[in-house]
């Protein structure tokens, strides 16, 4: 019996059927750093995306995690991706990876979570609290995470971006500018792409212009063309007009040639018969 194969998103769900129960922090902060980062690498080769199942080893649809924010370099980013399945992207791991903890996550859970990031390669690991205060990393330095410890500040070496929790939190873009809130990426988003259209509608027009200069172009060089063609035309009948002209003159040349001859052979005749 042949097995008919199954649809990607059948092997490797979108989801595991648990509705998702962050609080409105914990959803909010998912979200504007999901937005900035994506802001960020808007033109660039880097997939960012919040609360996507990852599928580390192809073939095995069990073994999987869905982190708040996962960021995959050298992989195009796609919006309507509903899983990330690491073997069919040159097994590429998520470089960055950030976790927002909420008051039910217990040191245990986190651990758990820790060990599988650095099983599967993550290169640094981000834990925050969804109220902001608190801030933990981890770089995988070979092989195993590891935590970087008496900072209260730090610079991702994948991102350039950085965050700050000397009082609060803070998180700045590689050119120190901070990141923006979630309304702000979207009136800008919403801007480019008026601006986007408008150049799209101005680069239409200036084509149709161009076409419409190519089409009176070539309608006057056709106009030129029947110009000339009607000179030629006109030159062509003045010649026949001319080559007629001189027909009939020579014609009327003969003719009176003829009239002479026989009025001078009338004239003899009259001579010859006078008495």
């Amino acid at each position: 019996m042949i097995l008919e194969p199954q649809p990607l998103d059948q092997l490797y769900p979108s989801t595991d059927g648990v509705e998702m129960g962050e609080s409105n922090p914990h959803y909010d902060l998912m979200t504007y750093l999901c937005e900035n980062f994506r802001y960020l690498f808007a033109q660039q080769k880097v997939s960012v995306h919040a609360n996507l199942f990852w599928y580390p080893v192809l073939g095995n649809p069990e073994i999987r995690r869905a982190p708040d924010i996962m960021i995959i370099f050298d992989c195009e980013f796609q919006a309507n991706r509903s899983s990330y399945v690491q073997g069919l992207h040159n097994n590429q791991p998520p470089g960055v990876v950030i976790e927002i903890l909420s008051r039910s996550n217990t040191e245990g859970t986190m651990q758990e979570r820790r060990d599988w990031y650095e099983k599967y390669g993550v290169s640094e690991y981000y834990e925050i609290d969804d109220v902001g205060e608190t801030v933990r990393v981890w770089l995988l330095e070979e092989g195993s995470l590891v935590e970087q410890t008496g900072i209260r500040s730090f610079t991702s070496p994948l991102t350039g971006c950085t965050i700050d929790w000397t009082s609060g939190i803070e998180f700045l873009m590689p050119n120190g500018k901070k990141f923006v809130t979630v309304q702000e990426i979207r009136e800008q988003r919403d801007e480019a792409i008026r601006e986007a259209r408008k150049q799209a509608k101005r680069a239409e027009q200036a084509e149709l212009q161009a076409k419409q200069a190519q089409l009176q172009a070539e309608q006057a060089q056709l106009q030129a063309k029947q110009a000339e063609l009607q000179a030629k035309q006109a030159a062509l009948q003045a010649e026949q007009a001319a080559l007629q002209a001189e027909q009939e003159r020579q014609q009327a040349l003969a003719e009176k040639q003829r009239a002479d001859e026989l009025q001078r052979q009338l004239d003899e005749l009259r001579r010859k018969m006078e008495p």
